[in-house]
């Protein structure tokens, strides 16, 4: 499975020749990666743009050319990787089979990157909750297209309301999962939440599914 790829060009001082908007991108790139490193040992709190810099081997002037703070920093790491986990899901959900195989390989796809960078896993998932209102609000609008690629596919098979619940019950299903393995650095099980899920949210009779069901519309 794919994962982000940066250009491996190596900069060094003085003039290289290289287009100064080549230039930016690699430094922000580093920027943004040292950031969800950073943030995966220390927490967003104890984080702070020293420490970033540091990892990154960029200077502060670079840094704020490039983002306005730390906040600035951390919620272009967030929307970078969750726009690429979200693309990684739409693919493989558009692939061929059941709209139950379909979500499992849609699901797959977001644990595999989970397993692949864990540290920026971590900084989406975990370190997103205490980042600050403008972080939550990134994620919740991550979770509502997570959770309309879901939808779009299980209205293949059920009506829209049913389809719609059902989606979010596996997305926060499978968001408690990885939030529960990546906060104790224990990633090695992820590789079984998606066939779980999708045996406990959508075989036929599935008990789970029946139960949200039944709580949401009070029944």
């Amino acid at each position: 499975m794919e994962t982000r790829k940066r250009p491996r060009i190596k900069l060094t001082g003085g003039p290289h020749g290289i287009p100064r908007a080549i230039v930016a991108d690699i430094q922000r790139g580093r920027l943004l990666d040292a950031m969800a490193e950073v943030m995966a040992e220390e927490g967003y709190i104890a984080t702070t743009v020293h420490m970033v810099l540091k990892r990154a081997g960029i200077s502060r002037r670079t840094f704020y050319e490039l983002f306005k703070d730390k906040e600035d920093c951390f919620l272009q790491t967030y929307q970078e990787a969750a726009d690429h986990v979200i693309e990684l899901v739409k693919q493989s959900c558009a692939e061929g089979g059941t709209p139950e195989e379909r979500i499992e390989n849609g699901l797959r796809a977001m644990l595999h990157f989970a397993r692949r960078e864990p540290a920026t896993a971590r900084v989406c998932i975990v370190e997103v909750m205490g980042a600050g209102q403008r972080a939550r609000d990134r994620r919740s609008e991550t979770m509502e297209r997570l959770t309309g690629l879901v939808c779009e596919v299980l209205e293949l098979r059920y009506a829209a309301d049913e389809a719609q619940l059902r989606a979010r019950v596996i997305v926060g299903a499978v968001h408690e999962m990885v939030y529960d393995a990546l906060s104790r650095n224990r990633t090695r099980g992820l590789s079984r939440v998606a066939e779980e899920v999708v045996e406990s949210y959508l075989a036929p009779g599935g008990t789970h599914s029946d139960a949200a069901a039944e709580a949401v519309h009070g029944r």
